[in-house]
């Protein structure tokens, strides 16, 4: 039998002398408590930080990356004939939210795949193969974006004065007042303006992501320089 002792979870918990003996140790290896109890604030300061900042992170992307796409591929849905003024309105809401659900399966497969793979150093044909589908898809969704810009931005709603009960059609202007919802110049009010907030969002936030990178790289660049000035 070996003489190694083996750990059992029906063993007794470690005594308080040990515990201590432990902490007493560490102390000493820290150059005494003061620095110790320092030096353990900062641990638990910087993984406090970033668990917040990670969960966060976490909770926004899941928003934008699942929540945002489910609800247009529903809204679209419900009111796909709802909107004869402009009838590529729920069509790019459908369309925009189920590549977007596929595209965010395909980066959490991926990233997956990578945390399990982090020890091989050469990138397989599958992770290739993965990163390509990715970044067509991401191209496909932001050139889709700038087509719902365009049908939705174009749209201007008509003046009520102009409308009356006899007006059967108009030019230029569609209405969301429901006394015209067979007329072809209709447009569902909650179709109209959740494509027409969610398409600002959505441009708001890869404006913010753009300011955030050039705000890193001009930080990296600067670093770099005063590390080159501080060298010679």
């Amino acid at each position: 039998m070996s003489s190694e002792k083996t750990t059992s979870y029906n063993d007794p918990p470690p005594s308080y002398d040990s515990l201590f003996k432990e902490l007493s140790n560490k102390k000493t290896e820290n150059g005494g408590i003061v620095d110790y109890t320092q030096e353990v604030s900062k641990v638990y300061k910087t993984k406090l930080c970033g668990t917040l900042g990670f969960a966060l992170c976490g909770l926004c992307c899941s928003l934008v990356g699942f929540a945002l796409p489910v609800a247009e591929v529903v809204i679209g849905s419900l009111y796909l004939k709802d909107c004869p003024s402009e009838r590529l309105l729920p069509i790019y809401l459908i369309v925009g939210g189920v590549f977007a659900i596929i595209s965010g399966g395909c980066c959490g497969g991926q990233r997956a795949k990578e945390r399990n793979s982090e020890d091989e150093a050469e990138t397989t044909p599958k992770e290739t193969l993965g990163t390509c589908c990715s970044s067509l898809l991401m191209t496909f969704l932001f050139v889709w974006l700038i087509c719902g810009s365009v049908w939705v931005f174009k749209m201007q709603e008509c003046d009520e004065n102009m409308l009356t009960g006899n007006t059967t059609s108009v030019r230029g202007c569609f209405t969301t007042n429901t006394l015209f919802a067979d007329e072809n110049f209709y447009c569902k009010e909650v179709l109209y303006k959740f494509v027409y907030y969610e398409t600002i969002v959505k441009w708001v936030l890869i404006a913010s992501t753009c300011l955030l990178v050039d705000c890193l790289l001009l930080c990296l660049l600067r670093l770099y320089v005063s590390i080159k000035i501080s060298s010679k």
